[in-house]
């Protein structure tokens, strides 16, 4: 906590417009840290910049707060429309330019950061999701912002793109949308998504292991997550990837990927700028925790694409992950609402029959007390006639 109130505090006099003594202006320390994680293109910088991103990580590190915070402040700065070099949303979704070619640590910091935001965090995940592009009462298509980065990761793609710029999508959307139905409706949104996915799992860039390995990933967690309602629904979505990218192709390229030495032997490589990257780019492509997502996950990954199209929601029973049939749970729904409508009306016949009992008691105590006096009167008659027939008797 002492770090990141620390982190958190401006370094300022309190004046508006805060300066050092020599005129010239102080900044926020993540303000620093960002721009220089993000707007330092030097190759020899590498090391300060990972360096610099490792410092921001660790400002919100399980700091849900300051994560929305960090996250809002992106959100805001992304839709004021100013010139933000250092906001990595903005970096993430505007278009691939130039940057891409001379700097594509520009977004993968960038995606790293954001990848951290929101990974594992429901609340983060939503408000990442309420960005979007275009107005739709206007008549103007709207774009969200998983749909501009997948659009960004499949131009990157076509246009053979830096393979740390193609890694960089690839573990933010595998991290986005994993355990999260609602952020892979809303990649399957753009139909063409899809289809772009599975090119690019067929297609070999690079070394042709790493991206169509993470392409044939991201592919298993939409299909893994999708559901019956999403708007590719499952039952479409399986057929697809049996037919066009097929099952052996789908294990070849995730089994190549997990034994690729970058991620295989991430833990014992040096991620830095060092002598083997003289005269190129560091040999940097993965983050240390998405490392760790994908091998925990990896079974789950290889038998995505094994799962029936009507099996939804992944469970553990005995420690075996199954499944929930979707038909069962829609005819055990209606059951449940048929049942539901006969304890209703059964509650409504109960009040109907306790109301007649209650009518049909008072009638009978009305009834009970007529008798009563009837009885009365008749037994004080008869007492009269009984005198009166004595005294005439005497």
């Amino acid at each position: 906590m002492q770090v990141n109130s620390v982190l958190d505090e401006p370094l300022t006099d309190g004046n508006e417009t805060p300066t050092t003594q020599n005129g010239i202006p102080k900044v926020y320390v993540i303000d620093g840290l960002l721009d220089l994680t993000l707007s330092v293109p030097i190759y020899s910088a590498f090391d300060s910049r990972l360096a610099a991103c490792q410092c921001i990580k660790a400002y919100f590190f399980n700091h849900q707060v300051i994560r929305k915070h960090f996250l809002r402040r992106a959100i805001e700065g992304h839709a004021s429309g100013a010139d933000e070099t250092a906001n990595v949303l903005t970096t993430l979704l505007q278009p691939l330019d130039l940057h891409a070619t001379g700097d594509p640590y520009r977004y993968w910091f960038a995606a790293v950061i954001m990848f951290h935001l929101i990974f594992e965090e429901p609340t983060a995940k939503s408000l990442a999701m309420s960005v979007a592009e275009g107005d739709s009462s206007n008549g103007e298509e709207v774009v969200t912002c998983i749909q501009t980065i997948t659009a960004n990761l499949v131009t990157g793609i076509q246009k053979n793109a830096d393979e740390r710029v193609l890694v960089a999508y690839l573990m933010l959307l595998c991290g986005w949308l994993f355990e999260d139905p609602d952020a892979v409706n809303d990649f399957l949104g753009e139909g063409s998504n899809l289809s772009g996915l599975v090119q690019a799992a067929l297609h070999s860039s690079g070394d042709g292991t790493i991206v169509p390995g993470l392409c044939a990933m991201l592919l298993g967690i939409v299909y893994e997550f999708s559901t019956k309602d999403s708007p590719v629904p499952r039952a479409t979505i399986h057929p697809i990837l049996a037919s066009q990218l097929g099952r052996d192709q789908y294990i070849d390229r995730m089994t190549k990927l997990r034994a690729h030495p970058l991620l295989r032997d991430f833990e014992v490589l040096p991620q830095k700028l060092g002598p083997s990257s003289i005269g190129g780019l560091p040999e940097v492509f993965f983050d240390r925790s998405f490392v760790d997502f994908v091998k925990d996950n990896f079974s789950r990954f290889l038998r995505a694409i094994d799962r029936d199209p009507g099996m939804e929601i992944p469970v553990i029973a005995n420690g075996v992950q199954k499944g929930i049939s979707r038909e069962m749970v829609d005819s055990l729904r209606s059951q449940l609402e048929e049942k539901e409508k006969a304890l209703q009306k059964s509650e409504e016949d109960a009040i109907s029959y306790q109301r007649q009992l209650e009518q049909e008691q008072a009638e009978h105590r009305r009834n009970k007390e007529t008798s009563a006096v009837e009885l009365a009167r008749t037994k004080l008659i008869n007492d009269t006639l009984q005198r009166h027939h004595e005294e005439d008797t005497k």
